[in-house]
């Protein structure tokens, strides 16, 4: 190891300059890993551009999408970069200070964890769960009328107190892990569980899965049909929850937008993603928006292909102006790697009033020519070299820790810092320079990367074949890791842990289905007749009719009787048979005792 080497770098934040050196996405973010390394530059980020800095639109295995940025306001701008010299202080100052009041919108006084989960998970959503269950049970039963497979399975219709107590078996399935769904509800020793049985049968939990359905098919437009939507399965949905995350919260003025992956490897009929360098490799690819410091998802989009997100998520520039809509002109700060980033779209978020800061490739266009490799070369622990635009609208460096690394900024000075690493033969270390935007862009770039591992430490832990609903399932997470953000900002002086939120909110969905379960009468019990009152005894016409005693056969003795029952019309010895067989559920055991303690009391007797 080199003696400037340092610490290993925990981030997986693409193209973050790390003190590592590791490629963009190579580990995950620890959740007490430090945060103040940045990453070297990725390859993958910079694939799709070709060597005369214009970039290209390509797809590579990484999934990265779409990567035209040609911006067509920055085309006007005379991009002029000078060298700053080595005492010179640039300081940069597009903003606005920022203003904005950061936390929860909504009026949450006397509010419980149910009562935030619902702010991001709303009763209109467990409605529209509802209404298609019912719609697309009834649909799917009917055509299996005559199968012996469905014989047994009719439909009844559920309702919103079932759907939150089905939410709530979800949640709660995270947090209890088994091999099966079945396990949930089994009598062996190991898996015995009793909690879930109380809120609803497995027959039930299982049809009601089954027919789980978020939109009417029967509207739905087929491939190459005008209107076709590769999220139609989910539209409702998106409908209702996506637009809560920015109504009901304030952010910060640092936002961070990254890449997210949600686990999927079966057949779906949009492309499927592959990240290698994640900890999700496969599955579907989210953009998402979040809040730099707390981690609050604020956007997120779902990418489902080039051809489908055509005018939609068809460059990167407009992709990120999307997420963007709606904190414009407050002052704002992005950070973002270089899948994003290159000067002519941080010139347009300049003019929006939202400042920029992250890592960019040196082929992007207007990249200044002065700290390409070619022309500026640097070894382990130079000294960073900046550039700032002419009217000292931007800056950039090129910093050489373990690798090569290049950062611009709309909002950053070229202040430097003292940074200790290690040495060879040198326990004390030796300080270095690194550039404080590097320190800023570390500390602000994890934040989609801590919400997705926020998402994922109590996950739904059963596969699925139908596609959308692993995305239903993070769609119930990230109401959970949103409403227990805001839940901790309100009540900040008794904050709760995650797994803490997730109980209560898990007990009070499921709690009104546990409370009319057990009030429902229970079936009457069939009591048998001749336990009943009214028995007189009687004997048979016939004088030479005797027929065994019922009793005394059950018990192993024959015993010919001349009486019986007539209301049972069954033989029966005078006593003790027809008090036994009347009175004692178990009269065969009953006579058998009987039977042998007159047993012993003649052996005792005999012995005398």
């Amino acid at each position: 190891m080199s003696d400037d080497e340092t610490q290993t770098c925990n981030r997986d934040d693409s193209d973050s300059a790390s003190d590592c050196g590791a490629e963009s996405d190579d580990s995950w973010l620890s959740r007490d890993a430090p945060v103040d390394n940045i990453a070297t530059e990725s390859s993958d980020s910079d694939d799709g551009i070709d060597e005369a800095g214009d970039v290209g639109t390509s797809v590579d295995r990484s999934g990265r999408g779409t990567r035209d940025q040609n911006i067509s306001t920055a085309e006007n701008v005379v991009w002029k970069w000078r060298k700053a010299a080595e005492n010179e202080l640039v300081e940069i100052d597009n903003l606005p200070p920022y203003q904005e009041q950061q936390g929860v919108m909504s009026d949450t006084t006397g509010f419980l964890p149910i009562n935030f989960f619902k702010i991001f998970f709303p009763d209109t959503a467990i409605d529209l769960i509802t209404r298609e269950v019912n719609r697309y049970g009834e649909n799917h039963l009917s055509q299996y009328t005559g199968s012996a497979k469905y014989k047994k399975l009719t439909w009844d219709n559920t309702d919103a107190v079932e759907i939150s107590a089905f939410i709530g078996l979800h949640i709660g399935m995270g947090m209890c892990c088994k091999p099966a769904v079945s396990d949930y509800w089994s009598k062996n020793f190991w898996l015995n569980e009793t909690a879930y049985s109380r809120a609803m049968s497995r027959n039930r939990y299982q049809l009601l899965h089954r027919n789980l359905h978020f939109n009417n098919n029967d509207v739905r437009n087929e491939r190459g049909q005008p209107g076709y939507d590769p999220l139609f399965k989910l539209r409702p949905l998106l409908d209702i929850i996506l637009p809560t995350y920015r109504e009901n919260y304030t952010p910060g003025c640092e936002l961070s937008i990254d890449e997210s992956m949600v686990r999927f490897k079966g057949r779906i009929y949009f492309k499927q993603q592959y990240l290698p360098a994640k900890p999700t490799k496969w599955g579907f690819k989210l953009f998402v928006l979040t809040d730099a410091k707390t981690q609050y998802c604020l956007k997120l989009e779902i990418y489902t292909g080039k051809a489908n997100n055509e005018g939609c998520v068809g460059t990167t520039s407009t992709l990120v102006k999307r997420l963007l809509d709606g904190y414009e002109f407050k002052g704002h700060i992005l950070y973002c790697d270089s899948f994003y980033s290159s000067p002519a779209l941080f010139q347009e978020l300049k003019e929006m009033q939202i400042g920029a800061c992250g890592t960019v490739s040196e082929r992007r266009k207007h990249f200044p020519e002065m700290l390409k490799k070619k022309q500026l070369k640097l070894k382990k622990a130079d000294n960073p070299v900046f550039c700032v635009t002419e009217d000292k609208s931007m800056l950039a460096v090129t910093w050489h820790d373990t690798k090569r690394v290049n950062l611009i900024s709309t909002v950053h000075s070229n202040d430097v810092m003292d940074k200790t690493v290690r040495k060879r033969g040198a326990p004390e270390g030796r300080i270095i320079n690194k550039p404080v935007l590097a320190e800023k862009y570390n500390q602000s770039m994890g934040g989609v990367d801590h919400f997705g591992q926020l998402a994922a430490n109590y996950p739904y832990p059963h596969r699925s074949y139908k596609w959308y609903l692993p995305l239903y399932h993070f769609l119930v997470e990230t109401a959970l890791v949103n409403g227990h953000i805001s839940y901790n900002t309100v009540n900040s002086t008794k904050k709760i842990t995650a797994k803490k939120f997730r109980q209560d909110v898990s007990l009070a969905l499921i709690g009104p289905a546990v409370l009319r379960h057990n009030v429902i009468p229970s079936r009457p019990q069939v009591t048998t007749s001749r336990l009943t009152e009214r028995h007189f005894i009687e004997k048979y016409e016939k004088p030479k009719y005797k027929p065994d005693c019922k009793v005394c056969k059950a018990a192993g003795k024959r015993s010919q009787t001349c009486m019986y029952c007539p209301d049972c019309n069954t033989p029966l010895c005078l006593t003790p048979c027809f008090k036994l067989y009347h009175t004692v559920e178990d009269y065969q055991r009953s006579r058998q005792r009987l039977l042998q303690s007159s047993t012993a009391t003649a052996s005792t007797s005999v012995n005398e």
